[in-house]
């Protein structure tokens, strides 16, 4: 390797490392992403993003909202001037993991791609899928793909005071 060509690949390395220092500056001040899944947007505080999926709590809805990436056309991080969110948290678990570590049962509006959303009872996620059951004595278990899955609102706390109990989550 000659020197210019040296140095210009040491610099390259610079480059690449102020830039993954700008971004994570950036991650630092973000307390609210603003997505939009299947033409719809939300607005999303005290947001967690992992490997596949990005959960916050949606004021309009009053509820935490999981979405999974796939479905995520766009994503704006935004620094919001309440310094009293929750800023953003970057985890590298599952969409899958996530929903095991909310420990399951619980009660959930699932909204599967091109389908009305449904309630149901969230049981357990694995190898890909989200396991329900729905309302009724004699209902079985079912399952969805996370990759059909548009979004999916958690009920058990629908209300703003959520906020609070689930902001050092």
């Amino acid at each position: 390797m000659n020197p210019e060509a040296f140095f210009e690949e040491l610099e390259s390395q610079f480059v690449d490392d102020n830039r993954c220092h700008e971004l994570r500056k950036y991650f630092a001040s973000c307390n609210r992403l603003s997505l939009r899944v299947c033409g719809t947007e939300f607005s999303l505080v005290a947001p967690i993003l992992g490997s596949d999926f990005a959960v916050g709590f949606c004021e309009k809805r009053a509820s935490w909202m999981c979405l999974g990436k796939n479905k995520v056309t766009l994503v704006r991080f935004v620094a919001d001037a309440d310094s009293q969110l929750p800023k953003l948290r970057i985890r590298t678990t599952s969409f899958s993991d996530f929903i095991n570590e909310l420990k399951p049962p619980f009660a959930a509006e699932l909204k599967p791609a091109g389908q009305p959303s449904f309630v149901a009872a969230v049981t357990a996620a694995d190898h890909g899928l989200v396991y329900f059951k729905l309302p009724g004595l004699h209902e079985p278990l079912s399952a969805l793909g996370l990759e059909v899955l548009d979004w999916m609102m958690l009920l058990e706390s629908q209300d703003s005071s959520a906020l609070e109990e689930w902001r050092d989550r």
